[in-house]
């Protein structure tokens, strides 16, 4: 089925209000090295592998100024808790700085290479019950 409207509107609509994250897909990273070249001073480009992009290459072009490592670190002094009593999940390298943050870092099975190399825990994929696992294992229930 050829999806044709994906809610995406012309940019003459654009009210400026802040951007911070852009999907972009190309079939391979030096197509972006114009885009990157310009907007890598305030944007942080994350691709992801493209085993798990069907071949192509997925791109989250990410405002520096907003990251899940700040989001938790912003959600801990709002909330008055250590970070080191956090827990973050992620899977894919948009999740590198969270896992940098909590206090125990869990990488899901299926999830990045370079991610399961510094997360203090690799959990099996969501589709092989992954979560459960961690939850007990880090005896959160």
């Amino acid at each position: 089925m050829l999806v044709t409207n994906l809610g995406l509107r012309p940019l003459s609509e654009y009210d400026g209000r802040p951007i911070y994250k852009v999907v972009a897909m190309c079939l391979e990273m030096s197509q972006l090295e114009e885009t990157r070249a310009l907007m890598e001073q305030d944007f942080q480009f994350v691709a992801q592998e493209k085993k798990a992009c069907g071949g192509s290459v997925s791109v989250e072009i990410i405002n520096r100024k907003f990251d899940k490592g700040r989001g938790v670190e912003l959600i801990c002094e709002r909330l008055g808790v250590s970070r080191d009593d956090t827990v973050g999940f992620g899977d894919s390298m948009n999740d590198l700085e969270m896992i940098q943050t909590v206090g125990t870092s869990v990488c899901m099975g299926n999830g990045a290479k370079a991610l399961k190399e510094i997360a203090d825990l690799v959990c099996p994929p969501v589709d092989e019950n992954g979560l459960f696992w961690a939850f007990e294992k880090l005896q959160l229930m």
